[in-house]
């Protein structure tokens, strides 16, 4: 994979963007979230869905989402 990565993007180490600048590199991926974002319309239920799921899936500890910064986080998306 990173032979591949080096000889068809130019992407190694040494040079962690290939061809592509770090401005150009935070524009495309603004520009992919952007789209993928507008296809979907914020509500709480979905909210609760996603994050439930990514707790899940990504086996966050109880004691990572009982921590207050957390909490005021949820709040402050939920309002």
């Amino acid at each position: 994979m990173t032979r591949h990565l080096d000889v068809t993007h130019g992407i190694n180490k040494d040079n962690p963007f290939g061809a592509v600048t770090m401005a150009a590199a935070e524009g495309m991926l603004h520009t992919a979230f952007a789209k993928a974002i507008h296809k979907l319309q914020f509500t709480r239920d979905l909210f609760k869905a996603l994050l439930v799921q990514w707790i899940v899936t990504n086996k966050i500890s109880f004691r990572t989402v009982e921590q207050r910064k957390f909490h005021l986080l949820l709040c402050f998306l939920m309002a």
